[in-house]
């Protein structure tokens, strides 16, 4: 959703890693929450272990061809 999404976007502003689970048990959450509110999505937010470095990424060229 939308409102996730900005949720994810907010997180790494606050320097918190986070993932978006959308495969879920909806019975399951729901029971677990106790509401009968279908529930679409589980965001799981917090603070990492340790700060990676970036991944190297493959040069522009490397990904395109141009034909002419």
């Amino acid at each position: 959703t939308l409102a996730a999404s900005h949720a994810l976007i907010a997180a790494a502003g606050l320097g918190l890693s986070s993932i978006w689970i959308g495969m879920i048990d909806e019975e399951k959450i729901k029971s677990i929450l106790g509401t009968r509110l279908r529930p679409s999505s589980i965001l799981c937010i917090g603070y990492p272990d340790k700060k990676k470095p970036p991944k190297s990424r493959r040069k522009l060229k490397e990904l395109i061809e141009v034909i002419e």
